[in-house]
């Protein structure tokens, strides 16, 4: 009797344990089956989206293992048969490896001398104004995000007076110990410390106050305006100028390199997987009110090239001088996208989610039948420096089924 109930027992935790295995849901299919689907918590083709914002931060040996990597996959891409394959030329690819092994292995003098013979010595603005670098200064203010991204990426932390406030609260961007590395914000309360630490150039914006603009000038600081990012190639070409004001024009080239490199290796994955993705993609952005972007806009840029920005012409027909156009639910139904992606806080995103699935007259768009509502972080999305790649990234994880 008691080998009887030794078996049965026995018999009892094995079943226990096939139930609970079976029963509980496997990564896979709760990804797919998640109402509250949020992008980028996957990789694309073998890329994981923190090894990007680490090469974006300038990580130059990820850099150059990336772009080696890249462009293995594209000769892989097009021997497989996917059409429309492109990447950086042999020439921008022989630059980028020469200049990776430079900033990896050359002394400090030997860098030195190479930033001299490249650098510019005087370089215009978009204001026209003519910016003065026969001596070459060490010490800068940064007054926007995207002038301060991009001055994290290519420069020094101690080379940084103060990051613009706010700076900080996007961790889904910058990593806390370079944040940290940067002690002071620019605000009133450290004025006096700032101008203690001796700031030679501020980069500023058409849209900075005339009154922070006559501040800056009486305290003996040379205005550099960089605002120019509604499109890709201006920000890239932004980060090259920047390089030289900052004298580290070589990793501003590299950097620039790097990120024509990763948006073409995107465009790759789209164009290997494009008849598995959505064709209609309306994007919205999701604050007190729904609204659309433009066709000026970043994110209008990045759906172009991969053909997917047809709702958003569609909904700016006149092509606005606005950022955005007001978006109601009756004009989603009209348009009927197949997938909706909506750029919204970290904080709200589930309930932004949610909110489009459960509203009565989106319920019989393609989009919301098939559950293809996906949020995006708009830290990333509303970053017009080299962190637009991470925002294209995060499209194209959108996108996919």
């Amino acid at each position: 009797m008691k080998r009887y109930w030794t078996i049965l027992s026995l018999f009892l935790v094995i079943a226990l344990w096939w139930w609970i295995t079976l029963s509980a849901p496997s990564e896979t299919s709760s990804a797919h089956s998640d109402s509250e689907k949020i992008a980028a918590s996957s990789a694309i083709a073998d890329l994981p989206r923190s090894a990007l914002r680490e090469a974006l931060a300038g990580d130059v040996a990820l850099i150059e293992e990336l772009l080696k990597k890249w462009m293995a996959d594209a000769k892989r891409l097009t021997k497989e048969g996917t059409k429309k394959v492109v990447f950086l030329s042999e020439e921008e690819l022989k630059r980028a490896e020469d200049l990776s092994y430079q900033l990896l292995h050359y002394s400090g003098d030997q860098l030195a001398q190479l930033r001299e013979a490249h650098r510019l010595k005087l370089i215009i603005d978009e204001t026209g104004v003519a910016l003065n670098l026969e001596q070459p200064p060490e010490r800068f203010l940064p007054q926007t995000y995207s002038s301060a991204s991009i001055l994290m990426a290519i420069s020094e932390p101690e080379s940084i007076v103060a990051l613009p406030k706010g700076m900080r609260d996007h961790s889904s961007l910058f990593d806390p110990s370079l944040l940290d590395a940067v002690p002071l914000d620019a605000d009133r309360y450290h004025s006096e410390s700032i101008y203690n630490r001796k700031p030679e150039v501020a980069f500023v914006a058409k849209y900075s106050l005339p009154s922070t603009l006559e501040t800056l000038r009486r305290q003996g600081l040379k205005l550099f305006s960089y605002s120019k990012t509604d499109a890709v190639d201006e920000v890239i070409d932004g980060m090259v100028k920047m390089g030289n004001v900052v004298n580290r024009p070589l990793k501003a080239e590299l950097m620039a390199l790097f990120m024509r490199g990763a948006l073409m290796n995107l465009d790759n994955h789209v164009r290997a997987s494009d008849e598995k993705l959505p064709k209609r993609p309306l994007y919205l952005n999701a604050y007190a009110h729904y609204s659309c972007p433009t066709q000026r806009t970043l994110p209008s840029e990045l759906l172009a090239r991969v053909k997917r920005n047809e709702l958003i012409r569609l909904h700016d027909p006149q092509k606005s001088s606005a950022w955005r156009l007001p978006i109601t639910f009756e004009k989603i139904a009209m348009l009927n996208p197949d997938c909706i992606i909506v750029s919204t806080s970290k904080e709200n995103r589930y309930s932004v989610v949610s909110r489009l699935l459960s509203e009565p007259s989106l319920a019989e768009t393609t989009a919301v039948k098939q559950k293809h509502v996906v949020a995006v972080d708009e830290a990333v999305q509303t970053s017009p420096s080299q962190y637009l790649v991470l925002a294209y990234y995060d499209i194209i994880e959108a996108l996919m089924p």
